[in-house]
């Protein structure tokens, strides 16, 4: 075997080896250097003439953690992602690169639903090729993203949304947005927040007319740590997409609509019904892959602090009434630690306990409850100054204990929460994957993101109450 035969087999080789899919991304980069290199070489042993062979980037798009670009890539790429990460609205500078940032996270969020819509990899569409003439006007953009050249951009692909369609996907949470935020930068696993047992203290401070100066007391509080781990979820859609290129960019908004709802209604329900004891609460869920063993949600955390505090009450299959929202608010406080200070507090209710609410006798009628009655307006924001949320993720299918059992199912519930008591901690990265459906001729298109939602105080104390057993009727 001559030398030329050894380099085309040793490229042919490592070839079918980057093609079996089993390696990590930083693995298959070092590869297809290597893959890029013995090609080359070969050609120039043959005194071929001509434009080097370079490897086209594989369907992946899915980056994990811990995946590394090389250095010689490292400058084109943390300035796209830099880009496509920060909000339009925190861009420094002048307007120019604040329109270059926007129009960038336009294009990164249309071309990642589309290249996976039809199944192409991003650089091969006829958009890309457009947005990149028309951003090549750009000093900053061409620096940064030229095609022609290894290590200016040309192995930039977009991976994951925007910050632009990031923002659009938070503002539809209905209750996953009622919580404080910590966000878990990017490299670390998890991220430990300090927290407290209860509510701190002051104390008077004497004066003192010698050395001997009194300390302060100490409340005591209970402090410890909560660790913020996040936990990655998919939400999946599937939709009858044409594998053309101008029918999908025609579907961009439907498409990201749809992945958007699927991600906020999955995030909304483990926040409600989550719960991460071996045998779930409800018996529905008993896949491990389901999202709703990422974490304990407001329910069973609820039944973890009735352990100790009675914050759980029966309506006995009746309909709520004015005293059962004053027995749930008047639960939420222990000792000198209140947490039912109405500007903190939220009630959570379905359609079916929207309708209970609004009916009331002390809301419905305009002596009562002047032009504010819901007889008139059909609508009520909230009672005792406390805010409705509603949101369909409020089981209507319980039984008389306030879980799913598959028997009783007509029951409902209303969730009453101290929304500064939570901490969710928050990966901003959100990633897309696509397969085709060939037996239904569908494609199928997951969303990705990581997330964690943790009870900030210790667990016997009342910082979320439930009426449960309410009648759906």
């Amino acid at each position: 075997m001559n030398e030329r035969q050894k380099l085309l087999k040793s490229a042919t080789s490592m070839l079918g080896a980057l093609q079996k899919g089993q390696h990590s991304t930083q693995e298959e980069k070092r590869i297809e250097l290597m893959v890029e290199k013995r090609f080359n070489e070969y050609l120039a042993k043959m005194g071929t003439v001509g434009t080097p062979v370079t490897l086209q980037k594989g369907f992946t798009y899915d980056i994990e953690e811990g995946d590394e670009v090389p250095a010689e890539y490292q400058d084109a790429s943390d300035y796209m992602k830099d880009m496509v990460r920060t909000s339009v609205l925190k861009s420094r500078g002048k307007d120019d690169e604040k329109w270059l940032r926007e129009d960038l996270q336009l294009f990164n969020d249309k071309a990642l639903t589309v290249a996976h819509a039809v199944r192409r990899p991003i650089h091969t569409l006829k958009m890309w090729q457009e947005f990149n003439a028309k951003m090549g006007k750009s000093a900053s953009f061409a620096k940064a993203i030229d095609n022609a050249t290894s290590g200016k951009g040309l192995e930039w692909i977009p991976t994951e949304f925007s910050s632009m369609f990031i923002d659009r996907m938070e503002g539809q949470y209905q209750v996953f947005n009622l919580f404080d935020r910590v966000t878990i930068p990017m490299g670390l696993g998890t991220l430990k927040v300090p927290a407290m047992g209860g509510v701190a203290q002051l104390y008077k401070i004497s004066g003192s007319t010698d050395d001997d100066v009194a300390k302060i007391l100490a409340t005591q509080p209970g402090t410890r740590n909560i660790s913020l781990t996040p936990v990655k979820l998919g939400a999946r859609v599937e939709l009858e997409v044409d594998a053309i290129e101008d029918a999908a960019v025609a579907l961009v908004d439907i498409i990201q609509t749809e992945l958007i709802t699927a991600a906020t209604r999955t995030l909304d329900e483990v926040v409600l019904s989550g719960d991460i004891s071996t045998t779930h609460q409800d018996t529905d869920v008993t896949n491990d892959a389901d999202a709703r063993k990422s974490w304990d949600g407001l329910r069973r955390i609820a039944t973890i602090i009735d352990a100790s505090k009675t914050v759980k009450f029966d309506l006995s299959n009746a309909a709520i009434a004015i005293a059962d929202i004053k027995q749930a608010v008047q639960a939420m406080a222990s000792g000198i630690n209140l947490y039912n200070n109405v500007e903190d507090l939220v009630m959570i209710v379905n359609q079916f306990g929207y309708w209970q609410l609004i009916v009331l006798t002390q809301v419905l009628t305009r002596d009562l409850f002047g032009d504010a009655a819901t007889i008139t307006n059909g609508r009520l924001t909230g009672i005792f100054g406390i805010p409705i949320i509603q949101s369909q993720k409020i089981r209507s299918d319980l039984n008389a204990t306030g879980t799913y059992d598959g028997t009783t199912v007509d029951r409902t519930e209303f969730i009453f929460v101290n929304k500064r008591a939570y901490l969710v901690g928050d990966k901003r990265a959100v990633t897309i994957k696509s397969e085709e459906v060939l037996a239904t001729d569908r494609m199928r298109s997951v969303i990705t993101l990581r997330k964690d939602f943790k009870h900030k105080f210790q667990d016997d104390q009342p910082t979320v109450t439930i009426q449960y057993n309410g009648t759906t009727t």
